[in-house]
Parts: C-alpha cells; structure tokens; sequence
C-alpha cells in the first residue's frame, strides 16, 4: 500500500484515467508488471524500445499516451512493487541513470507544465548520473553531467566537482561520508 500512496494510485478513481499523459509522466503512477495491453495498442508505438533496459515502462506508457491510447484503472491491489538493495548499487545506478536520460530527452511536450517537469527531470537526472560517473573515476564524464545539470542543484554540482578532485581511490570513501553527513540531518 505504502508504494500505491507513493505513486498516486490511491488518488485515482477506478474507470478511464482523464489525463492519462500527467498520470505516466509526472505522477508515474502506473507499473508494467500490474498492467494489461492490447496487442493493437502496444503495436501501434512499436511495444518496449530495445535501447532501454531501465525506464522502458515508463517509456511505454508515455508513447500509448501520446499516441492517444486509453487506460483504465481498477483499483483492486493485484501487485505490489518492492525495492531490493541490490538495486541502489552504483553497478545499477549508473545504467538505471543513463537509461533514464535518454528516456527523458526522447520526448519534447507541447503542454509547458509537462516540458518544465521534464526539463528539471533531465537537470536532476544529470546531476545524479555525473556524481555516480565521479564516484567511480569517470571524472571528465561526470564534470560534465554535473555542469549540464546545474540548474536544479547548485549545491551538489559544487560538491561533486570538488570531490572529483580527490583520487579516484578515496572518493568512495568521501561520497560515504557526505552521504552519511547528509543522512543524519534529515
């Protein structure tokens, strides 16, 4: 339950979803492994994009929306999506990030709140993936992805670029101790 109050599912009403491209894009609230498709619809946008291995129901859901696809919702918990340590591992966050950013630069939206939420998505996206891109040494990478992404956390651009100046050898080590720093403040 804690994962559909999460994603917005709680707030949906059960029947057509009235503004199907918000609900996937910017509250997410759908999941593949809970969802029914037609074989016409998921032909029509070409089914699941073979460069993606990450985001691509994500991917998904938004193309059957532009496409102008229905979705209807029912209520009934049949599933619930759970988190796994193994999935926070910078060995998975790197290709889950990179993923994510090419997902998110695959579309441009004519309605601006959706552009302003993709565009600081992508910004987020960047900073995330280049402080991970210096953690493990690919520094020159990451500088850049961090500059790219500036715009929604000048703070942490600032912090990753420092950190990229220490030796690839202790930067795990400092990204730790930052994160643990971080961590005990909340």
């Amino acid at each position: 339950k804690i994962n559909s109050q999460r994603w917005g599912r709680t707030e949906l009403p059960a029947g057509i979803i009235q503004d199907l491209l918000s609900t996937v894009f910017v509250k997410q609230s759908l999941q593949i492994g809970a969802t029914l498709f037609r074989r016409g619809a998921l032909q029509t946008v070409g089914f699941l994009r073979p460069n993606l291995q990450n985001c691509e129901d994500n991917d998904l859901f938004v193309r059957l929306a532009i496409a102008g696809k229905k979705c209807y919702y029912l209520p009934e918990l049949l599933m619930e999506y759970r988190f796994h340590a193994e999935q926070q591992g910078l060995d998975r966050a790197i290709p889950y990030l990179t993923d994510k950013l090419r997902y998110l630069t695959s579309y441009e939206f004519d309605c601006e709140k959706l552009e302003a939420v993709r565009i600081g998505r992508i910004a987020q996206t960047q900073v995330a993936l280049g402080l991970r891109l210096i953690e493990v040494g690919e520094t020159a990478k990451g500088r850049s992805m961090l500059w790219a992404g500036k715009s929604v956390s000048e703070a942490k651009m600032w912090v990753g670029l420092g950190l990229s100046l220490l030796p690839v050898e202790l930067r795990g080590r400092a990204f730790k101790a930052v994160r643990e720093l971080l961590n005990s403040g909340e």
